[in-house]
């Protein structure tokens, strides 16, 4: 009788139930041992512990005529524009200060005074000391300045 009710077309028989069910059963003890044994490696993308990505730039702006000709003189009306922005948002102020000369010495002399002179152009505009952040590079043809702002990370 039952090999009469396997042969009948709709009906199946226990071993392919059985074997289905087992199937089942072993994929899904697969998906639960492959979640619970995941690597515990960091993706190969993520960033490094104490590492802070930079915030994108709000401006920037490159200058040629911010200080006078071979000295560290600065037009104040050259960055009135950016002083007011400087103190009426918070905002990191990261210049690039370009410096060509003949004698090394020299050039890098007036790069440390047009970068002090710009330093304390922007400290006492009201930008915080530790949102200041100016650099020096001799012998380049880029104009004098390279100013960029940032909106200040929040601590």
């Amino acid at each position: 009788m039952e090999a009469e009710l396997n042969e009948i077309p709709g009906t199946f028989s226990q071993q392919g139930f059985f074997l289905q069910y087992t199937s089942l059963i072993l994929i899904v003890l697969a998906v639960v041992i492959g979640a619970l044994y995941k690597p515990n490696r960091p993706a190969s993308a993520s960033l490094q512990e104490g590492f802070v990505a930079p915030q994108p730039e709000i401006v920037s702006l490159q200058f040629n005529d911010i200080f006078d000709d071979a000295s560290s003189h600065i037009n104040e009306a050259k960055l009135l524009g950016l002083t007011q922005v400087a103190m009426s948002h918070d905002v990191e102020v990261d210049a690039t200060i370009f410096v060509t000369e003949e004698d090394p010495d020299e050039g890098d002399l007036l790069a440390l005074e047009r970068s002090v002179t710009l330093f304390r152009h922007f400290e006492n505009a009201g930008v915080p000391p530790e949102a200041i952040k100016i650099f020096s590079v001799v012998d380049t043809g880029q104009g004098q300045a390279r100013i960029a702002m940032r909106r200040m990370r929040s601590s």
